[in-house]
C-alpha cells in the first residue's frame, strides 16, 4: 500500500483522524523537520505540503524537497488557507504536482491520488543506464 505524507500546521494532530483513506497509508506530521527526516528514510508517494508551515514556510519546504533528486518521483499537493495566485505560481514552477485549499475532505485528495498516481512518469535513469552501458560497444 502507497504511503502519503501530510506535513500540515501546528496543532494539526486533531486532524489525524479526519485523513484516514482505504486507498493509502497515511501519515500526519505538525513540524517540518520531522517531515524532511520521514521523506529521507521513507518512500512516499505522495506528500501533501502546508504553505503555512511553521519553521520553515511550505514554498521553501517544496523547494528543499525538489532539489534533492532522490525526491524527483514524489508528487506533492501544495494547501493553503487562502488562494495567492503569486504563490500558487511559484509553487508551481518549483515543482508542485496540485494545489488544493485547506480544509479538504479526504475524499477530494482520495481523487487526486488516483489521478495523479496514473500519471506516474517516473523514469529510473540509472537503471536505463546501466542496461545500455555497454550496449554499444558491442554494435562498434
Amino acid at each position: 500500500m502507497d504511503k502519503v505524507l501530510f506535513v500540515l500546521r501546528r496543532g494539526c494532530e486533531e486532524l489525524a483522524a479526519d485523513y484516514k483513506s482505504d486507498l493509502f497509508e497515511t501519515e500526519l506530521v505538525c513540524d517540518v523537520l520531522l517531515a524532511l527526516k520521514k521523506i529521507k528514510n521513507k518512500k512516499y508517494k505522495l506528500v501533501i505540503l502546508d504553505l503555512g508551515s511553521n519553521r520553515i514556510c511550505g514554498l521553501d519546504l517544496l523547494k528543499i524537497i525538489r532539489s534533492n533528486p532522490n525526491n524527483h518521483h514524489l508528487k506533492i499537493i501544495i494547501t493553503a488557507r487562502n488562494y495567492n495566485y503569486k504563490y500558487i505560481q511559484e509553487c508551481f514552477s518549483q515543482g508542485a504536482d496540485f494545489f488544493i485549499k485547506f480544509p479538504f475532505p479526504i475524499s477530494e485528495i482520495e481523487k487526486i491520488y488516483t489521478h495523479l498516481k496514473g500519471l506516474d512518469d517516473y523514469v529510473d535513469l540509472e537503471a536505463i543506464a546501466r542496461y545500455n552501458r555497454f550496449k554499444w560497444l558491442t554494435q562498434i
